[in-house]
């Protein structure tokens, strides 16, 4: 019932109540009215009057009544008003939240959100990619657990102290080793930039995290690389310093040799057996001296490969009686395992020939001094499996006093020797042969006693001409 229908409800009962009393009166004569009538009069009046008041009231109540609805309307109303505004605030977080997990899931490196507790609440792919985590695994994740353990428990006070801190932004990891953990417990370096977000779930700290290997890999690819530059112009200069003085000292050389081998031929009317001891000892320093010489003059010159199709066994047995006389003076036993049907190499027989010569005199001066037993060379040869084809594997093991811990590298260094005699120059040579095949070269020391020399050569074809290349030790 709307409030036009409650306004006419007093106008109907007053009409309602006139014509009771029209009705219901006697009729009389005109000017005349009677006592009765007056008083039934009065008491229809008193009637109306009163069915008039009841209706007034209700109408009042009526009228609270719909007080009471508009004003509950009304909150109604303004209640609907918040949530519509909640809705179109929500619906605008929602637009937000969704812009930023794009923006999140299409950027170059890892993304991590963490809340007070140190637990991650987002994460994108590159994170997922990055830690080797799935993303449900990721999520709720202690922070920690993605840190090496001997920077987990100081990271806990440094999180707190940043949440508690201004929200300036922080670089972490530049000019320092800064590593994350897999989930495999690989380390991976990093660099990671730390932000505050403030939202309606609190203060957050959004985390930036870049995979630096790559980065440092090809920064140690220079730094390896300009070091060997420097280290190649050095030995550049050594080299032709020990060319000229080679060539200045050869040929003196040479005739004081000669001298001492012609009076050695005719010896002196009045020499005695010390004299003649005497020019033994100086023909043999001679001797030295000019081992000296070819090493110097070997190193120093960078002569292009000649390469050819040769046997490895045929390659060992001509390096082997190179050192025959060697051999028999320290009274070794040298001892062979071929593997047989064995690819042909690509090489430089000539070179190859000093190498495994060399390594040879390595491996017997390493038996000198040996007294509880007998000195013992054995060489083995037999093919293995390379990335592109496959490769002979040539190794010369002694019985001899061993390599040092560290001193393995060292050893192919120019001029690096623990001997007390020799130039450092023999595994030198070696190396940069072996370097010159595309091949490989080290020492292993298997016992308290015993020195193994590890050569790798492919069977594929090299060039004609190779500048000098690395061991690949």
């Amino acid at each position: 019932m709307d409030k036009s229908e409650l306004a006419e409800q007093p106008l109907a009962a007053l009409e309602e109540a006139a014509e009771r009393r029209q009705s219901t009166a006697p009729e009389s004569a005109p000017g005349f009215e009677s006592r009765d009538g007056r008083v039934r009069a009065k008491q229809d009046a008193r009637a109306v009057l009163k069915e008039l008041n009841a209706v007034l009231a209700d109408l009042d109540a009526t009228r609270a009544e719909l007080h009471e609805k508009d004003e509950a309307l009304a909150d109604l109303r303004s209640e609907l008003d918040g949530q519509h505004q909640q809705l179109r605030e929500l619906a605008e977080e929602v637009r937000t939240d969704e812009r930023f997990r794009v923006a999140a899931e299409s950027a170059p490196c890892a993304l991590v959100i963490v809340d007070q507790a140190g637990e991650i609440v987002f994460a994108n792919a590159q994170a997922e990619s990055l830690f080797g985590f799935r993303h449900d695994e990721l999520m709720g994740l202690a922070i920690e657990l993605l840190l090496p353990k001997g920077f987990r428990g100081k990271h806990v006070k440094q999180r707190t102290e940043f949440l508690s801190g201004s929200r300036a932004a922080r670089h972490m990891g530049a000019g320092r080793d800064l590593c994350c953990l897999r989930k495999d417990g690989s380390e991976c370096p990093v660099e990671v930039g730390l932000t505050q977000i403030e939202t309606s779930e609190g203060r957050l700290v959004l985390s930036s995290i870049v995979d630096i290997s790559e980065r440092r890999r090809l920064e140690q690819q220079l730094e390896d690389r300009n070091r060997e530059i420097s280290r190649s112009q050095t030995l550049a200069g050594v080299g032709r310093m020990a060319n000229m003085v080679a060539h200045d000292l050869r040929n003196p050389l040479s005739s004081i040799k000669m001298s001492l081998q012609i009076l050695g031929r005719q010896p002196a009317l009045h020499s005695g057996d010390e004299e003649r001891e005497l020019k033994e000892i100086a023909l043999d320093q001679v001797r030295y001296m000019e081992g000296i010489l070819v090493d110097l003059l070997d190193y120093s010159r960078e002569s292009p490969l000649k390469p050819e199709w040769l046997h490895i066994d045929k390659l060992l047995e001509a390096a082997t009686l190179i050192v025959q006389k060697t051999i028999e003076e320290r009274g070794a036993h040298v001892t062979t395992r071929y593997q047989s049907g064995l690819p042909t190499l690509h090489g430089d027989g000539d070179k190859l020939r000093q190498v495994f010569s060399n390594l040879l005199v390595n491996a017997l001066q390493a038996t000198e001094g040996i007294e509880d037993c007998e000195a013992e060379i054995h060489i083995s040869t037999h093919l293995e499996l390379g990335p592109d084809r496959p490769r002979i594997r040539i190794e010369i093991r002694d019985n001899g006093c061993g390599v040092e811990p560290g001193q393995e590298d060292k050893l192919f260094e120019p001029f690096y020797t623990k001997r007390a005699k020799g130039t450092g120059l023999g595994l030198a040579i070696v190396g940069r042969i072996i370097g010159q095949h595309r091949g490989s070269v080290h020492l292993e020391s298997t016992e308290k006693r015993s020195t193994r020399a590890v050569v790798v050569l492919s069977t594929g074809p090299i060039p004609e001409s190779r500048e000098p290349g690395s061991t690949g030790r």
